[in-house]
């Protein structure tokens, strides 16, 4: 089961019964950070520093499909979830929380405004 985005591991811990994780991050530093998550977890887990959009599965690889709050960041969400679609078998659980662009111009805007700070936050490769 892939975590798209996984940034410093803040879920790490939650994930039981499962065979294995494969962390997808592609910012070193992010995965630095998730390090002792990684060594604390209940799962094995394989961290791979790859970008959503250039996931290196064979097509059909997974059953389940995780990711929270990276969509965001991500440079190209179209093509990242083409892919994602496409190394999950027929029948594929998405659980994805993540977040949209407000309807409301002015919270819209705002957001917009927000998006380079929140990428610095966040630690985002570009």
């Amino acid at each position: 089961m892939p975590e798209i985005g996984s940034g410093s591991g803040i879920n790490f811990p939650l994930y039981r019964n499962v065979e294995q994780v494969d962390a997808i991050e592609p910012d070193k530093e992010m995965q630095k950070n998730a390090k002792q998550r990684l060594e604390a977890a209940a799962v094995p887990i394989h961290c791979h520093e790859m970008r959503a959009e250039q996931l290196d599965f064979p097509d059909t690889s997974f059953d389940t499909v995780v990711s929270t709050f990276v969509f965001c960041t991500i440079p190209d969400p179209e093509k990242s979830l083409k892919k994602i679609r496409w190394v999950g078998k027929p029948g594929t659980v998405y659980l994805f929380f993540e977040h949209v662009k407000m309807e409301q111009p002015m919270l819209a805007k705002a957001q917009d405004l927000l998006t380079p700070f929140w990428k610095r936050i966040c630690a985002v490769a570009t």
